[in-house]
């Protein structure tokens, strides 16, 4: 069978997760696949690898595959949910096909359509999501290279966007306006939860969101750290030396 096993710890997340813009991944989904693991015979039981892309170099990232930090030289393209079904079946590799691309959109792109088939389908809202994804930097597309990227006319494209724009509004109504609030790891990465399961990948994709922020904008942390109660940030150390001291699972 053509493909190699890679290490889930030389993976890195992909580039924008397809199916953040309707929760998440889905918890319940990567335990069906675990079960499939531990219950099958096979090494590899699912009928297509994942698809992962190589690194022009080594790069360090603050979340791999495996869940942890380090030094990668693949990017997951498909196969999120048997990467973490992976990790709850004690695994730590993954059966991969490597595959260049030209461009990020390129990259991107591979992901909508490896997600056009399978069990676990791409609803409207992940859908809209996406293709605004495209149409924002750094990819740019314009409406028509975006119809033919995802095999949409282009006024599908247009009132997908349009849709999504008019029920991301929000509703003119009396009384106090409930402030929206900016750069929560939520909002740009996803929900934490899926039908009220925790997520722990979720909650470390979270987790990359602020450190990225953190190394944006430190001085403006750090100068408003004394507006925080001292319990708070001693609750802070004492999580991310519990992170990193932990015995690994």
């Amino acid at each position: 069978m053509a493909g190699k096993w890679l290490e889930l710890s030389d993976i890195a997340p992909p580039l924008a997760y397809i199916r953040d813009g309707s929760g998440g991944a889905n918890e319940q989904h990567a335990n069906d696949l675990r079960d499939m693991l531990l219950e099958s015979e096979k090494e590899w039981p699912f009928d297509t690898h994942c698809i992962v892309a190589p690194l022009a170099k080594e790069e360090a990232v603050p979340l791999t595959m495996g869940g942890k930090s380090g030094k990668v030289h693949y990017r997951m393209v498909d196969g999120y949910h048997r990467g973490w079904a992976s990790i709850k079946a004690k695994k730590k590799k993954v059966f991969c096909d490597v595959t260049t691309y030209a461009t990020a959109t390129d990259e991107l792109i591979a992901q909508w359509t490896a997600n056009q088939s399978g069990i676990l389908k791409i609803d409207r809202q992940a859908r809209a999501v996406f293709i605004k994804t495209l149409r924002d930097v750094p990819y740019s597309l314009t409406l028509g290279d975006i119809a033919k990227r995802v095999g949409l006319s282009e006024m599908s494209v247009s009132r997908i966007l349009r849709d999504l724009q008019t029920t991301s509004r929000p509703h003119k109504g009396k009384g106090k306006k409930k402030k929206k609030k900016k750069g929560s790891p939520a909002g740009e990465m996803g929900t934490m939860a899926t039908n009220g399961a925790f997520q722990p990948l979720e909650w470390f994709r979270g987790l990359v969101f602020l450190i990225q922020k953190f190394d944006e904008h430190k001085a403006d942390v750090l100068k408003a750290r004394g507006n925080m109660a001292p319990e708070t940030i001693a609750a802070a150390y004492q999580m991310a030396e519990t992170l990193v001291n932990a015995p690994a699972a």
